[in-house]
């Protein structure tokens, strides 16, 4: 296990790996986004600026083949594009500060600035490649927002596409190969916490195709697990009452067969962030206690907890 001392002078809010799990972004209250590397066997900051006005709440990665690009959002309103440009790999093993981890702060772009949000935009989401560059937005103010670029060489060119859903505060990509557009959102609403919306490809409206229906608690987090190989789909929820549900859909038709299961309890307070692994068989977890959770069903396909680190 590595540990980073990433320099952030406030809390940090989310981390990201990129798709082959070789550079990590952070972004804290700070304002500031850190682009680290692995070199060797420790981490290393190839890159850090200020991103934002105000605390940022998320970085996610594109994936690699749009190149390198990164998404922020913050409280001030705003969801960042940021690109670096194809470069050299031998600068970077050649301009290492030797008396610190941090190699420079130069090389990220901002492409562009997505400026409808009326309020603070609380989680963003790339989807899967086979839909192009497309990225998500969950904003308190009650809308949805998916942008799409519309070129993919300069991203300075993004279309819209919106729909209501009050107090909509995560979402999550189906990541699955085939099919349409799906995401799944989760709500500060206790009566509707958590949905599942499709994209219409003809009329290019977003509509809920099917309501989760379980316990009535405000949503934190959301993650739809990688599907490989199994005949349904899973998706992890986690509240603020510190519990973490996963949640069993099997399609039945145009609507899912839903099964709901609540996980060991972690111990926290508050479950911030849920992540799976890249086969959906294993699922992390981090609250507010600063421990990492783990969960994965055991041979008789009741799910265990397994770690805590």
């Amino acid at each position: 296990m590595a540990t980073v001392e990433t320099g952030h002078s406030e809390l940090i809010h989310d981390i990201s790996f990129d798709h082959y799990g070789r550079r990590l972004a952070t972004c804290s209250s700070d304002r500031q986004i850190k682009i680290w590397e692995r070199i060797s066997d420790s981490w290393t900051c190839c890159a850090s600026w200020e991103a934002h006005s105000g605390p940022i709440l998320r970085v996610c990665w594109a994936h690699p083949e749009f190149g390198q690009v990164i998404a922020s959002c913050s409280t001030d309103k705003v969801v960042n594009i940021w690109e670096e440009p194809a470069r050299d790999p031998n600068i970077l093993n050649s301009s290492v500060n030797t008396n610190s981890n941090v190699i420079g702060t130069k090389g990220w772009i901002s492409k562009t600035k997505m400026v409808d949000f009326k309020d603070t935009v609380n989680d963003i989401k790339f989807s899967p490649r086979q839909f192009g560059l497309k990225l998500a937005t969950s904003c308190s103010d009650g809308v949805v927002r998916v942008y799409e670029a519309t070129d993919t060489v300069n991203l300075e060119s993004w279309q819209m596409e919106q729909f209501d859903l009050p107090k909509n505060k995560c979402l999550s990509w189906n990541p699955a190969i085939v099919g349409t557009s799906i995401l799944v959102i989760g709500t500060d609403d206790v009566k509707n916490n958590l949905s599942i919306w499709e994209l219409n490809e003809n009329n290019r409206q977003w509509s809920q195709v099917q309501q989760l229906v379980g316990p009535q608690r405000a949503i934190t987090d959301v993650s739809w697990a990688p599907n490989i190989g199994r005949s349904f789909h899973l998706i992890a929820s986690a509240s603020k009452d510190g519990s973490v549900l996963i949640w069993k859909l099997t399609l039945n038709g145009r609507t899912f067969d839903v099964e709901n299961f609540t996980l060991p309890h972690a111990g926290a307070k508050e479950i911030w962030r849920l992540e799976w692994n890249i086969t959906g068989t294993v699922l992390a977890g981090s609250g507010d206690d600063g421990i990492i959770w783990m969960w994965k069903q055991d041979s008789k396909n009741n799910w265990i907890r397994i770690q805590a680190k």
